[in-house]
């Protein structure tokens, strides 16, 4: 499948453009349209060619009140994924949104790696395949776990892993690389970002290194001996 398409709609032009540039450093999404208004987003839809694949909304627009864009854009346009971007942290106002069913919820302002994480998962949604589906990829497909491609920790899950390994463990770790900021990464930050020993971080980095999901590789410094870092080769070899 070629790029996914994005629509923004905020009111703000200077925090349009910004979320623009943050989705656009993931090479699958491209935004076609920012809109300003109810109106010119409703109209845009009706117009359009090809419906986009997500719509990153604000829920203050100044032309419509509450939730009446979003019923709207559900109601007509139901197989968009909704992505709310909004100032509004209540919980009201998050449950309402769950259950009319956006795909995610960010809050102002928002984070290049949580709006990376958002639209990640949409990606790896859309990929997910299986012949046969468990009931433990039911919960992932439908929100109650983490996004993992059945190609490799999904399946190898079904099968013996080795002394040492943890299904949860690995899954956890693996969706946390597929959103990771940057392309490579030591046993020690990852421990640290997992709640994990440095020893264990670097079991499971050598066995993602079996699955071809990391490569490891040594660093040589000015001084002392060299280090052992992992370059993450899925989360790009994907887009």
């Amino acid at each position: 499948m070629g790029k996914f398409n994005v629509v923004i709609i905020e009111d703000d032009f200077r925090i349009a453009r910004i979320h623009e540039e943050m989705i656009e450093q993931n090479d699958s999404f491209r935004v076609v349209q920012n809109c300003l208004t109810a109106k010119e987003a409703l109209e845009y839809l009706a117009e359009v060619e090809q419906l986009p694949h997500i719509i990153l909304l604000d829920m203050y627009i100044p032309d419509v009140k509450g939730f009446d864009l979003l019923e709207t854009l559900k109601g007509k346009y139901p197989y968009i994924a909704i992505i709310i971007a909004s100032a509004a942290d209540d919980m009201e106002t998050f449950q309402r949104a769950k259950l009319i069913g956006v795909f995610d919820y960010m809050t102002k302002p928002i984070e290049q790696k949580r709006l990376q994480s958002a639209f990640q998962k949409y990606a790896q949604f859309m990929a997910f395949e299986a012949e046969a589906i468990t009931q433990v990829e039911l919960d992932t497909f439908f929100g109650q776990g983490p996004f993992v491609q059945t190609s490799t920790v999904t399946k190898t899950a079904k099968d013996t892993l080795p002394k040492g390994i943890d299904t949860l463990t690995l899954e956890k770790i693996r969706s946390f690389l597929m959103t990771y900021h940057d392309t490579e990464i030591t046993a020690h930050t990852l421990g640290d970002v997992i709640g994990i020993s440095r020893s264990t971080a670097r079991r499971y980095l050598e066995y993602l290194g079996r699955l071809e999901i990391v490569s490891p590789t040594l660093h040589y410094g000015q001084v002392g001996r060299p280090q052992r870092i992992y370059i993450i080769r899925e989360q790009y070899e994907q887009n």
